[in-house]
């Protein structure tokens, strides 16, 4: 069995440097296991402020686009002023609008939204998030503020640019309230682990109809390694369905679905706890970081994704 919509983008999520399972002397591995998957799209999220930082990450983009790979480009760093913030991303534009193919503008900034300044929830009374008291309201005008600003840099610097704004689950309250403060991007992007609480199709077709004038993509997926230990055969199944269920959602406007993401991090499970992050990849990492083995899931997605192999 393969995949029907040919032309909607499949990929797969990395990260590199500074992240220890993404050693540098195995970045063309990377991108190859990616390439050999099937893959059609690589994302990655990387802040470069530096004109070495530009050339390390063109060599990556090179790279994907030599294996016939867009590249969507994380943004994901939320930290300093607003002004600080627009300086980043105009130094960005102007580097790389020519080789980006989508600029995410931050991440998850719902998920930060979410939270009071000791990391607990502002008010989980509504866990979905569909509802506008879910959000810290400080939190809500901090976001907007410096979603103007890298927005407002991007339209001035690289109108072209495809910008990407994502959230996690159902979370769109943020970005009626990124709209109602006068922004515009190209693409919405949702970040999904959940298979059954709700019906896809028909919360697309929400959206859709909600907001009329974008395109959407998944940019992250993936079984649900956060509540707990799986086996490899359960994440194989788990990606097997969702791609099933995006294949058999037919739509122009639904461009691309991304899984997060290709390798394990076991170096984030320092303390023996459980942790979630640690075990996303779908590749193994072997004990000195290494690449490892790939996982069922791996050769299940090449198949969705390439026929038989």
């Amino acid at each position: 069995m393969s995949l029907r919509c040919k032309n909607r983008l499949i990929g797969i999520n990395a990260h590199h440097k500074g992240y220890r399972a993404y050693g540098d002397a195995y970045t063309e591995t990377y991108i190859r296991l990616a390439a050999e998957l099937g893959c059609s799209i690589y994302r990655i999220n990387y802040n470069p402020t530096t004109p070495a930082m530009v050339s390390y990450i063109r060599s990556i983009i090179d790279s994907c686009h030599s294996h016939g790979m867009k590249v969507m480009l994380a943004l994901d760093d939320l930290h300093g002023s607003a002004a600080e913030i627009r300086d980043r991303m105009v130094f960005t534009a102007e580097q790389l609008s020519d080789c980006v193919d989508y600029f995410q503008i931050f991440n998850e900034t719902d998920i930060w939204c979410a939270q009071t300044d000791e990391n607990t929830f502002y008010d989980s009374s509504d866990w979905t998030g569909m509802s506008t008291g879910y959000y810290n309201p400080e939190r809500v005008k901090i976001c907007i503020e410096k979603m103007k600003a890298a927005i407002g840099a991007f339209r001035e610097t690289a109108p072209d640019a495809k910008l990407v704004v994502n959230i996690g689950s159902r979370h769109y309250p943020m970005l009626d309230w990124y709209i109602e403060a006068g922004l515009s991007w190209d693409i919405i992007a949702f970040d999904i682990y959940e298979i059954d609480l709700w019906d896809h199709a028909l919360f697309f077709d929400s959206m859709a109809a909600r907001y009329p004038g974008y395109d959407f993509m998944v940019a992250e997926c993936n079984y649900p390694a956060n509540d707990g230990p799986y086996t490899e055969e359960e994440q194989a199944e788990w990606l097997h369905r969702f791609l099933t269920i995006m294949d058999s959602y037919e739509s122009d406007r639904m461009l691309g679905v991304i899984i997060y993401e290709l390798m394990d991090q076991p170096n984030i499970e320092t303390d023996g706890t459980w942790s979630g992050e640690a075990h996303f990849g779908i590749v193994n990492t072997n004990p000195d970081y290494s690449p490892g083995e790939p996982k069922s899931a791996y050769y299940t997605v090449q198949k969705l994704l390439l026929g038989n192999t």
